[in-house]
C-alpha cells in the first residue's frame, strides 16, 4: 500500500510521514487489541 501510494502520489514529504504514521498506528493499535483480548480470555 505504502509503494503503490509513493510510486503514483505527488513528491510530498509529507506525505510519506502521514502515511508512515497511519500504519503505525493501525499495527500498535492491533497488537494493543489482541493483547488486550488473549489477556482476558486468559484472566478472564
Amino acid at each position: 500500500m505504502i509503494c503503490a501510494l509513493m510510486l503514483t502520489g505527488k513528491d510530498d514529504p509529507t506525505l510519506a510521514r502521514d502515511t508512515m504514521f497511519s500504519v503505525l498506528m493501525i499495527v500498535l493499535n492491533g497488537i494493543l487489541g489482541v493483547t488486550s483480548l488473549v489477556g482476558g480470555y486468559r484472566h478472564r
